[in-house]
């Protein structure tokens, strides 16, 4: 794995964390969340690993369909749906929460619409 990548990729991340997800962004700054804890794994599995099989599923059609970037949508739509817990919760309950994302909350019919609605494009 590519070290310089993976900086590359978590230094997008944080900008569209603060662009298009702030209150997460800023609790996760104030909390120091290192998000090379989750998003590594996230992002290099396809979000296989993170999300239920029929959901993975999805992403992956969206990515082989759309490319790269629907990979960004994803994570900031995960953000978004987590939003009011990620900005109540502690640091502990956050790492949890995003190491072990509760499967009942990203079915395909609730996160499909939730990553079409972010709006980024591939530029």
């Amino acid at each position: 794995v590519d070290a310089d990548a993976i900086a590359r990729y978590i230094a997008l991340i944080k900008e569209l964390l603060h662009e298009h997800c702030a209150a997460v962004a800023r609790t996760l700054d104030a909390q120091r969340v290192v998000l090379e804890a989750f998003v590594v794994d996230w992002v290099m599995t396809i979000y296989a690993k993170a999300l239920p099989l029929d959901t993975a599923a999805r992403v992956w059609d969206l990515f082989v369909a759309e490319g790269e970037y629907m990979l960004f949508r994803t994570l900031i739509a995960i953000m978004v749906v987590l939003r009011e817990r990620i900005v109540r919760n502690g640091f502990d309950e956050n790492m949890e929460l995003l190491t072990h994302l509760p499967a009942a909350q990203f079915d395909a019919a609730t996160l499909v619409p939730a990553i079409r609605s972010v709006p980024l494009t591939a530029k």
